[in-house]
């Protein structure tokens, strides 16, 4: 509070957020989390989720299914929902080629965004722009997934497949008339006091 409080004194006109990976949603939970969704969500404009399918047990299936492509959204609603904040997709990604490759990376781009949009996100943000040029040097010499082509652009700043699938899904918002857009009634998700981190959402 103290640090938002003094940005938003010095700079009133922009809205203030941070990082959110990994926040508990529930205090009783097994993880013993101390930083909850709602506590930095009470500071922030907008709460920032990072859904990463590859960290989440909730994400078996192939990259492009739609267990697996709704996770975005799911997230983000779960992160609005109890933090009573629009939601923001701050960070997703393919984590690497090795991962996905290039052109499963640019569908899965598609249908996130598609779905982001249509739900209600404010946005989303990939990782990373640009591979990384370093990746001769530690930590990235030892980290794969770091220094796998998981970036928009590769290293000499040509764009793959999955700049490209942004490009046109901004051609897609120049054509959508957002003040006659209404969205359908909200849904609920109950979370029981035992759930911790959404792969318990299973359990």
């Amino acid at each position: 509070n103290y640090l938002t409080t003094t940005l938003r004194l010095h700079d009133p006109t922009h809205p203030v957020t941070s990082g959110m990976w990994g926040l508990g949603f529930s205090r009783h939970g097994a993880t013993g989390n101390p930083w909850q969704i709602q506590d930095v969500a009470e500071s922030c404009d907008f709460t920032t989720p990072h859904p990463y399918p590859g960290f989440s047990s909730d994400c078996v299936d192939p990259a492009c299914d739609i267990r697996t492509t709704l996770f975005s959204t799911f997230l983000s609603k779960l992160y609005s929902g109890v933090g009573g904040k629009p939601a923001m997709c701050q960070e997703y990604g393919s984590l690497g080629d090795s991962m996905m490759s290039e052109a499963t990376s640019a569908r899965f781009i598609h249908l996130n965004l598609r779905s982001l949009l249509f739900n209600g996100d404010l946005g989303a943000l990939w990782w990373a722009h640009a591979d990384f040029t370093c990746t001769d040097r530690v930590p990235y010499l030892n980290h794969q997934m770091e220094s796998d082509g998981l970036c928009l652009f590769d290293q000499e700043g040509r764009p793959k497949p999955g700049a490209q699938a942004y490009k046109e899904f901004a051609e897609l918002l120049k054509t959508l008339d957002f003040p006659s857009l209404r969205p359908e009634a909200a849904q609920a998700v109950i979370v029981t006091p035992c759930q911790e981190q959404p792969g318990d959402l299973s359990k």
